[in-house]
């Protein structure tokens, strides 16, 4: 029965860990200075396709994924615009996942970069695809001391010396927590009303008359 009881629980961990790509109005990335560079590490939700199909209609008529490809990261150029003293810093760098998550689309972006205090950044991801669309950045400065930005359209960009805001992040952390809860609270429940009904022990039964007849 102990095996079971694990195998439940970890379709109740997978079940919420897949709830909780599936927010088609949030975009994720942590921002850092890495190997004499700054690195934007963002996570999208595959609603970024239809962003894409919206900004390029042209997409649509091609079955080429390579040209899909091409205008996804032309797509996010677009919308990521990094800038240092009102002039505009181009990638070095942009690197697409291989979309093998099935909620999110994995991004990469270099920049020849390493004071991120006297940075600005401009995040529109997916503003042409929702109104409600957020997107959270996560900051690690060289002490070791993070801030937290996040992006809307109704305030698409940030200043990295900014203040920052902790409780952006951290409300969505606490509420996806209560998700994974519920989740792992209803899995038990189920558990316990199989385990009263005698479901498990008829499990067992089958099994030992199964090993006996072989």
């Amino acid at each position: 029965m102990r095996s079971i009881h694990i195998a439940i629980l970890a379709f109740a961990l997978f079940i919420s860990n897949s709830c909780l790509g599936h927010n088609l109005d949030e975009t994720f990335s942590a921002i850092s200075v890495q190997d004499g560079r700054m690195v934007i590490q963002l996570e999208l939700p595959w609603s970024v396709r239809d962003a894409v199909l919206d900004r390029f209609p042209e997409v649509k008529g091609t079955s080429s994924i390579d040209f899909f490809r091409e205008k996804a990261r032309q797509y996010i150029a677009e919308n990521i615009e990094v800038s240092k003293n009102g002039q505009v810093i181009s990638p070095t760098f942009l690197g697409l996942g291989d979309g093998s998550h099935s909620h999110s689309i994995s991004v990469e972006l270099h920049y020849p970069e390493t004071d991120l205090e006297a940075l600005s950044i401009r995040n529109t991801l997916l503003f042409n695809y929702t109104s409600l669309q957020q997107n959270y950045h996560q900051l690690l400065f060289a002490d070791g001391s993070t801030r937290r930005f996040v992006t809307s359209p109704k305030n698409p960009e940030f200043r990295a010396n900014g203040k920052g805001d902790h409780k952006l992040l951290a409300n969505t952390e606490v509420k996806y927590s209560a998700l994974m809860v519920l989740i792992i609270a209803i899995g038990a429940v189920i558990i316990r009303q199989l385990d009263s009904a005698g479901f498990f022990n008829r499990q067992s039964k089958k099994q030992t008359q199964s090993v006996k007849s072989a």
